[in-house]
C-alpha cells in the first residue's frame, strides 16, 4: 500500500488540547508527516470573526511546526511496523468491519443488502440455509458491527442499522 503523509493542523480550542495533539504527533509521526498551525496578529483575533476580513488574510500565516518522526513507536511495536499501525488508523470502521465477517457471514450481509427487506426466511432460501441459521449468523454479524460502530440501538433496529452500514450512510 502508498503511504500517504498526514497533515495535522493544530489550532484553536484550548491550549492544552492543542498540546496534546502535538505530543500525540511526536509520538506517532513518520518522517513525512507534518504538523502545522495558524497565527494571527492580536488585532486580528480581537475582533472575534470566525474569518480574516477581506484585505487582512495576508497577516495570518500558517506555520509547520518541527516534529521530528518518532523514535519511541518501533521500539514499543513488536515488529517496528509504524507503517500497518499508520495503515490500520487510516481504515474506516466500515472496512474493518467488513474485513471481520466470516466468508458465511459475509454472504449473508451482502444478500441481505441487496434484499434489504427480505425476511431470514428468504434470505435462507436465497442462500440455500435454514432460518435458524440466518438468525445466527446475523446475531454474529450484530455482534460484530457494535464492536467497530459506536451505536446504541434497540434490538428491533438492529437490522436498519446494519443495512445503513453496508449502503455506506454510516
Amino acid at each position: 500500500m502508498r503511504y500517504i503523509p498526514i497533515h495535522l493542523l493544530v489550532t484553536g480550542g484550548h491550549k492544552a488540547m492543542s498540546i496534546y495533539a502535538a505530543l500525540a504527533a511526536e509520538l506517532l509521526f513518520g518522517e513525512h508527516d507534518r504538523l502545522w498551525t495558524i497565527h494571527t496578529p492580536k488585532d486580528l483575533m480581537q475582533l472575534g470573526l470566525f474569518h480574516a476580513p477581506a484585505g487582512t488574510q495576508g497577516r495570518v500565516q500558517i506555520i509547520q511546526l518541527p516534529v521530528r518522526p518518532s523514535r519511541l513507536l518501533p521500539g514499543v511495536l513488536a515488529g517496528g511496523d509504524t507503517q500497518h499501525l499508520l495503515e490500520r488508523s487510516r481504515t474506516s470502521p466500515r472496512q474493518m468491519f467488513l474485513g471481520a465477517l466470516t466468508e458465511a457471514e459475509g454472504k449473508v450481509a451482502e444478500t441481505l443488502h441487496q434484499h434489504p427487506y427480505a425476511s431470514n426466511e428468504e434470505l435462507g432460501r436465497i442462500l440455500g440455509k435454514s432460518p435458524k441459521t440466518i438468525e445466527n449468523q446475523l446475531r454474529m454479524i450484530y455482534g460484530k458491527l457494535f464492536t467497530y460502530f459506536d451505536l446504541n440501538v434497540e434490538d428491533k433496529r438492529k437490522r436498519q442499522a446494519l443495512l445503513d452500514v453496508l449502503a455506506g450512510r454510516v
